[in-house]
């Protein structure tokens, strides 16, 4: 009699753990945003690993390992920075699975989200957690890994890993719901209004690149191009494949003559950059200030006509949409 009950309550906590996850799974992929994802994630967590100690460090971008900040701990510690030296140094190439955790030192776990070569997050518990505990925060990672997967790669363009245009779309729209508020700021007593710009980037006579050298090395022309958009621009601006050859991007916080400035830079970079497989490449740019008095067919709009210009006005150059005559 006493097996039986045993047996019993071994059944009973297997289709408890079964269902468990089976809630786990359905909770995460009805997520449709990051920042809901990871909410989610703690939400999870709270109830799993209580009343155990826990922190969960994500990783910014979800492609670089050296860039991680505290997103939430169980006793609302701050962050470690002796923890994040230590997740930096997990070897990816070791660790393909989110099922290898690695113990770093004597009092702490370090669980790892990887997956597909992408370190997403880390999530920290003490040494003495359960072991069921320990199955189920292997079981989360796993499908939070796969359920971001999704998000993040239908937001991506699978060539160059900048966002999409179907991200643009979104990105810009939200960015004119901001409050126009104007920021000033002085400097040598000239008066700069800060705000945000759109910018349309085209390869110049890339057509002939790929006549010339094929549609292979036209594709590594646009990986390279989006590569060097990544050095050249900050974390905080927006940086699209807009189709084609053609990219945009959303400059944050910055003044006509930043934008100017940036974007003039950025141009000359191309120009004197030696890439792999051309011998020369130049581009062209048109922007435009964004503000709420506009929509979203406008600004695009106006961006293209300032591209034009500068294509008509002999190519590898800059042009503001509001200094066109």
């Amino acid at each position: 009699m006493t097996e039986e009950i045993r047996s019993t309550n071994k059944r009973n906590k297997d289709r408890d753990a079964e269902s468990l996850k089976f809630d786990y799974t359905l909770l995460m992929s009805c997520q449709r945003s990051v920042v809901a994802l990871n909410k989610t994630l703690v939400h999870i967590l709270e109830e799993v690993v209580a009343p155990y100690e826990y922190k969960v460090y994500l990783s910014s971008d979800g492609t670089e390992r050296d860039r991680f900040y505290l997103f939430s701990s169980s006793s609302g510690a701050l962050e470690n920075p002796q923890e994040i030296d230590q997740i930096r140094q997990f070897d990816l190439d070791e660790l393909e699975s989110v099922d290898e955790l690695v113990l770093i030192d004597e009092n702490k776990i370090f669980y790892p989200a990887i997956l597909n070569h992408r370190f997403y997050a880390c999530i920290v518990t003490g040494i003495d957690v359960s072991e069921e505990v320990d199955e189920q925060i292997i079981c989360i990672l796993a499908i939070y890994c796969n359920v971001l997967i999704l998000i993040t790669d239908s937001k991506v363009d699978g060539l160059t890993q900048l966002l999409n245009r179907k991200s643009f779309d979104i990105d810009l729209a939200l960015e004119l719901q901001r409050p126009d508020i104007e920021k000033r700021r002085s400097s040598d007593g000239v008066v700069e209004v800060l705000e945000s710009h759109l910018a349309i980037i085209d390869i110049d006579f890339f057509k002939a690149i790929n006549d010339e050298y094929g549609h292979v090395v036209g594709d590594e022309v646009l990986v390279e191009l989006a590569d060097l958009m990544r050095l050249s621009f900050r974390s905080r601006d927006g940086l699209f494949r807009y189709g084609g050859e053609e990219f945009a991007v959303i400059l944050r916080d910055v003044s006509r003559q930043q934008t100017k400035r940036i974007l003039n830079r950025f141009c000359n970079m191309i120009e004197n950059h030696q890439f792999k497989s051309v011998d020369s490449l130049t581009i062209s740019i048109g922007c435009c200030g964004i503000n709420n008095e506009l929509n979203l067919l406008h600004l695009v709009e106006y961006a293209d006509k300032a591209l034009y210009y500068s294509k008509e006005n002999g190519r590898n150059r800059v042009t503001h949409f509001e200094d066109i005559e």
